[in-house]
């Protein structure tokens, strides 16, 4: 008795290709990420630091 179409397996150019993507995807940061890293700081307090402080229940 022969295997049902859904229990065959897929042709493998569709996992190399997925495999692909996510190589190239994974060197190369998106544009938005890039433009994060590239931005200027505020001069504002970093608010990082601020709530960690109040986290652990610091006084400021």
């Amino acid at each position: 008795m022969s295997k049902h179409v859904l229990d065959r397996p897929r042709s493998a150019s569709a996992s190399r290709l997925k495999k692909f993507v996510e190589i190239e995807r994974s060197g190369k940061p998106s544009t938005s990420s890039q433009a994060l890293q590239t931005r200027a700081r505020s001069p504002k307090a970093p608010k990082l630091a601020i709530y960690t402080r109040i986290e652990r229940g610091a006084q400021v």
